[in-house]
């Protein structure tokens, strides 16, 4: 039931929230990568398809990435179901395997992979953080909740390239190959941070949503 006005009062998001921020904050460090470091990274091993290169194919590359994250979003039920509240876990770890096969052999295939897989990860991500925000706080706490959880994935977005580039100078070899590397460290700790938040989760009583009928 909508709150009266005269009774509202100040409501802060719980802790749960927090820390589901600060994961999905963590998950926006890793997934900027390739925006951040893509384009460069193509440039500089000459990748293209037939007369489509520079500028062009790296203009693909990026649309089709966008492409796969909007269609992700229709199956995302779909997903939900299999992995429940594993489904954070998923898209982290999903994210790692294009990025490690970006790393490892740099080739348009591999391009193409970690671009798709990018996308179609970061919609996972994202819905299925507000999925968990939904049954983390009450009906009070939905508006401040959703402003905390989708202000956390902006500041880690923000501060990517400095959380990276700082991580990255520390290891050997090639800075573009390095960098991709660098993420797939940050998300394979983060797959193992999002598989307990998943099983704590699994533990948390949702929140009960009742929807009226409308006659």
């Amino acid at each position: 039931r909508p709150v009266k006005a005269e009774k509202q009062q100040k409501v802060s998001p719980p802790f749960r929230i927090d820390v589901l921020g600060f994961l999905v904050g963590w998950f926006a460090v890793c997934y900027s990568t390739f925006f951040l470091n893509g384009p460069i990274y193509i440039m500089m091993e000459n990748l293209s398809i037939g007369s489509l290169e520079g500028p062009k194919f790296i203009s693909i590359i990026m649309s089709l990435s966008t492409l796969l994250g909007f269609l992700s979003g229709f199956v995302f039920t779909f997903f939900l179901k299999i992995f429940k509240h594993q489904v954070l876990t998923f898209a982290a770890a999903l994210c790692a395997i294009g990025y490690v096969a970006i790393a490892a052999s740099p080739s348009v295939a591999t391009v193409l992979v970690a671009s798709l897989v990018s996308g179609f990860a970061f919609t996972q991500a994202m819905a299925g953080g507000l999925q968990q925000v939904s049954e983390i706080a009450t009906a009070e706490q939905v508006s401040p909740s959703m402003g905390t959880f989708l202000s956390m994935f902006s500041i880690g977005a923000v501060l990517a390239q400095f959380i990276l580039n700082g991580i990255t100078s520390l290891l050997p070899g090639d800075s573009l190959v390095r960098v991709f590397w660098t993420a797939v460290i940050l998300l394979v700790l983060l797959t193992i941070c999002m598989f307990f938040w998943g099983i704590s989760m699994s533990k948390h009583k949702a929140t009960e949503i009742k929807v009226q009928a409308v006659e």
